[in-house]
C-alpha cells in the first residue's frame, strides 16, 4: 500500500512539474477597509471589473515545484484543514489546480482544505517582484 502511494505522488510531482505556467492573481486591499477576501468569496479573485485584483502570468519551475508540494501536502491531509488564516491575497492557477494564499505566502487552501506551507525563499521572491514591477 505504501508503494502504490508513493509511486502514485511521484507520479504526480512528475506531472504537475512538467509546466511551470501559472497564472497568479493578486488582491491590493490597501484602498479598502473591510474588503478582506475570505474562504466564502473566492470568485472576487476572478471578477474583471474589480480593479484591485489584478492578474499576472508567470513562467517558473521553482515555483510551480512549490505549488506542487502544496496540493500534495494538502491533498494528504484527508479533509483535515489545518489553521486558517481567513484572508486570501493570492490566487494561483497552474494546469487544472488553483491554489489560495494569505498576504504572508504561509497559509495555502485549495476549494475545501487549507495548510501551512511556507514557500522557499526564491519563490517568495519572485512574486514579490512581479508586483513591484506592476506598480
Amino acid at each position: 500500500m505504501k508503494n502504490i502511494l508513493f509511486s502514485t505522488i511521484t507520479f504526480l510531482a512528475i506531472v504537475s512539474c512538467a509546466s511551470p505556467r501559472i497564472i497568479m492573481y493578486h488582491y491590493d486591499s490597501s484602498r479598502y477597509d473591510d474588503a478582506e477576501i475570505d474562504d466564502t468569496k473566492f470568485h472576487y479573485f476572478f471578477n474583471k471589473k474589480n480593479t484591485s485584483i489584478k492578474s499576472f502570468p508567470l513562467i517558473s519551475s521553482n515555483l510551480s515545484r512549490e505549488l506542487n508540494k502544496i496540493n500534495i501536502k494538502i491533498s494528504l491531509l484527508k479533509n483535515k484543514d489545518e489553521f486558517d488564516f481567513g484572508h486570501y491575497y493570492y490566487t494561483f492557477i497552474s494546469k487544472k489546480d488553483t491554489l489560495y494564499s494569505d498576504y504572508d505566502l504561509n497559509y495555502w487552501r485549495d476549494k475545501n482544505n487549507g495548510v501551512v506551507y511556507k514557500l522557499n525563499s526564491k519563490a517568495k521572491e519572485e512574486i514579490k517582484n512581479v508586483i513591484d514591477k506592476s506598480k
